[in-house]
């Protein structure tokens, strides 16, 4: 006798909401920019030039919120980057945030 499987067919959200993850806190409220001033620490926001227009505007506008408050914040745009690819260069000693760690760390 085969095993009965049961499959759910509901429609799930294009996008995970925080009310479609079980979050109770809204996305305005949990915004980082709602928090710069609680930053301790020497921030780096970096963006890919292939990135979309607004994930762009987004790191710019966040990087001038942080500096307007008078916190250490430096701004990277990664030349050919996409969104995904830019956290890749962590891992590298060489690239555009390794290097940026490195320096802010006072190791490079």
């Amino acid at each position: 006798m085969q095993p009965r499987f049961e499959v759910d067919v509901t429609p799930k959200p294009a996008v995970d909401t925080p009310a479609s993850v079980g979050m109770v806190t809204s996305a305005k409220t949990s915004s980082p920019r709602r928090h710069i001033d609680r930053l301790g620490a020497p921030l780096i926001v970096a963006y890919g030039t292939c990135e979309t227009p607004e994930f762009q505007r987004q790191a710019r506008d966040f990087a001038a919120a942080v500096k307007a408050a008078g916190k250490p914040v430096d701004l990277l745009v990664g030349a050919h980057y996409a969104h995904l690819e830019l956290p890749e260069t962590l891992c590298n000693p060489n690239g555009l945030l390794g290097a940026a760690v490195l320096e802010q760390m006072c190791l490079a």
